[in-house]
């Protein structure tokens, strides 16, 4: 098995993502903007619609995701109508993603039941699982890009992770916190309580009037298109890796298929 060139990696995902602003804005526009209206309008704020905000987030980063995928593996751009292209590809991977966030807000949960030094060490041998698993499978959203049926996605991820896993964990990291660290210094600079779009924390206080909405809408588009920057230049760096360890795996049979349809 080849080894991941984890510098190479990230730095020509850094090429692509930020070569690519214009494209990234084009595909994620609308979900930026939804997402960061209810934010800056404290819809988190009300009892019952404290995930609201995250929805629109979630939708744009799954059409950019298998967007970005699709143009690393098959080198296809994404249509006109690309910003809405939310389809079946877009669910079985925010299904994925949903599956890693559950993984990974497990362990709190354990810990949080037991309590104490068992309800630690438990949530420290469920955090090391839910990584290794979260890593292993994560290249699956790849072949589910280029319309692999779920079943045989999982089969090249697990081959492709085999002796790579935390290489592939360091090429993201180099992918996502260099612009992390960024967009919370301006969020802490800008009074934001909360980095993530759509996560907890309120807008920070602004004069009443349009400013009370403009202000904290101006931050959140910023470090919403930073996060979306952060989606392309992870997938990116995925595609990359597939290109690099499982070419043949991920791309001979779905490449073949889309030439000729």
């Amino acid at each position: 098995m080849a080894r991941l060139d984890v510098l190479g990696t990230a730095w020509n995902g850094y090429r692509f993502a930020f070569g690519s602003l214009r494209g990234i804005l084009r595909l994620c526009w609308p979900w930026l903007a939804l997402g960061s209206l209810l934010a800056a309008a404290g819809i988190a704020a009300r009892p019952g619609l404290a995930l609201l905000p995250a929805v629109p987030y979630a939708i744009g980063a799954s059409i950019l995701w298998i967007a970005t995928l699709r143009i690393a593996l098959l080198a296809e751009p994404p249509g006109r109508d690309g910003a809405l292209r939310f389809g079946g590809r877009e669910l079985r991977t925010l299904g994925i993603f949903a599956a890693a966030y559950l993984a990974s807000a497990a362990p709190f949960a354990v810990q949080q039941a037991i309590g104490g030094p068992g309800g630690l060490g438990a949530a420290v041998a469920l955090s090391a699982c839910g990584l290794y698993l979260a890593v292993r499978m994560l290249p699956a959203s790849a072949a589910i890009a280029i319309d692999q049926p779920v079943p045989s996605a999982l089969r090249p991820a697990w081959r492709m992770t085999r002796g790579n896993g935390l290489r592939l964990v360091a090429t993201l990291a180099l992918a996502h916190l260099p612009l992390q660290l960024a967009a919370g210094a301006v969020a802490h600079m800008a009074g934001w309580p909360g980095v993530l779009p759509g996560g907890p924390g309120s807008a920070p206080a602004a004069p009443d009037g349009l400013l009370a909405l403009a202000s904290p809408l101006a931050l959140g588009l910023a470090l919403g298109f930073v996060f979306f920057v952060q989606v392309a230049l992870a997938a990116a760096c995925l595609g990359l890796a597939c290109q690099a360890l499982v070419p043949t795996s991920l791309r001979g049979a779905p490449a073949a298929n889309a030439a000729s349809s």
